[in-house]
């Protein structure tokens, strides 16, 4: 399983026009301060974070365009991000790949493509700043690519993929403090365990 694409709109500093981001096996994310590599990363970790605090979306996951001016509320009340996963491993055609759990949920456009997922995230706030948010499996779009059917996405399938993302900080000690559930709070954890 591999993730190839990322797409998003009105997240955090991508506006309301659909952003696309191409991955390859290993894709680097560089840019100026601003330029939303940071808003990419959170949009994974609200999407797939093994912390349900970093699951959950906030008013500041909203996008205010500059033009709104400071402190004003943002004018797009709703937001998606999409990740399409690709599944290589299944075009080899071995008899020994075992069928992914996701395998009710594939989607393959043209003969002889490799079969795909593609998971949105949806969320709106009211004007209270109540956010209703869902994650779906998209099980079939129209011909200018727009959801047209999807599928509930359950916490079991969730958790069959998880985002480790640690907030850049600049002292070392921040990034092991900062949670338990991080790999490096994971691998401390366990060497310092008694046997």
């Amino acid at each position: 399983m591999h993730l190839t694409r990322i797409r998003l709109r009105n997240f955090q500093s991508f506006g309301p026009e659909p952003m696309v981001l191409d991955l390859d096996a290993m894709t680097y994310l560089l840019g100026p301060n601003g330029a939303g590599k940071t808003s990419v990363l959170t949009a994974l970790a609200r999407m797939f974070a093994i912390e349900p605090q970093m699951r959950r979306m906030r008013p500041s996951d909203f996008h205010v365009s500059l033009a709104s001016g400071p402190g004003s509320e943002p004018e797009n009340q709703d937001l998606w991000i999409e990740a399409d996963f690709d599944f290589p491993e299944l075009a080899s055609g071995e008899l020994s790949v075992s069928v992914p759990s996701f395998f009710l949920h594939m989607r393959i456009s043209n003969a002889g493509e490799v079969p795909r997922v593609r998971i949105r995230l949806t969320a709106a706030m009211d004007d209270t700043g109540e956010i209703d948010s869902r994650l779906v499996f998209v099980t079939e779009a129209s011909g200018d690519d727009e959801p047209v059917a999807t599928t509930e996405l359950d916490r079991f399938e969730r958790a069959a993929i998880q985002v480790h993302y640690l907030p850049a900080r600049r002292d070392p000690a921040e990034h092991i403090a900062h949670t338990s559930n991080t790999l490096l709070g994971r691998l401390l954890v366990t060497s310092q365990a008694p046997c």
